[in-house]
């Protein structure tokens, strides 16, 4: 081989390199992140359970389920909208309101605590209109969404978070021990 054509060779090889570079450099040059083939973006989103307001423990008395609002408003102007609301009936301490983790749609139905003098008054707005909406409220106690969120698969996050959770209130109501039921048996 002559070479001129070894050096050709090597010119080719540098050029075939640089051109492999080419999208990683103009992405650098531009400031913007480069993502190698192969390489999955790691996903970056707020799971619902992991906010203050939906880690409440022990407010069953208290707590009121709201449903029938628009559900396509964003979180906080639904949050907003039901604290203005329900605080025509007394003090409102706490509204929550899940969310699709990943999309951060709204479930379509919130939580609502209010001082104990304010629920009975809060369960009458049943059938009020809510931006053109008729909400339906009760206490959230009879609901199976206040226990866990059915039919909601929810992110990765959400299944650990919720199981802490029921470990949590399993303590607070029986302090962590299982007490034996005894039963009579007949011979």
């Amino acid at each position: 081989m002559t070479p001129e054509i070894k050096e050709m060779k090597k010119v080719r090889k540098s050029l075939t390199e640089t051109v492999k570079k080419l999208p990683e450099t103009s992405l650098v040059q531009a400031g913007l992140p480069f993502k190698e083939k192969g390489t999955t973006p790691e996903e970056k989103y707020e799971c619902c359970h992991e906010s203050k307001e939906s880690a409440v423990l022990n407010s069953m008395e208290d707590t009121i389920f709201v449903k029938g609002f628009d559900p396509s408003l964003a979180r906080d102007d639904i949050k907003t909208a039901l604290r203005t609301h329900f605080g025509t009936c007394g003090k409102v301490t706490r509204v929550y309101v899940p969310t699709e983790c990943k999309t951060g749609a709204t479930i379509g139905y919130a939580f609502v605590d209010m001082r104990s003098s304010s629920v009975e008054k809060a369960l009458k707005l049943s059938g009020s209109s809510l931006g053109g909406w008729n909400l339906e409220v009760m206490m959230a106690k009879d609901r199976s969404e206040f226990y866990n969120l059915t039919n909601f698969r929810g992110c990765e996050r959400c299944f650990v978070i919720i199981l802490n959770r029921v470990v949590a209130r399993f303590n607070v109501t029986r302090g962590g021990r299982i007490i034996p039921t005894k039963f009579k048996v007949e011979p």
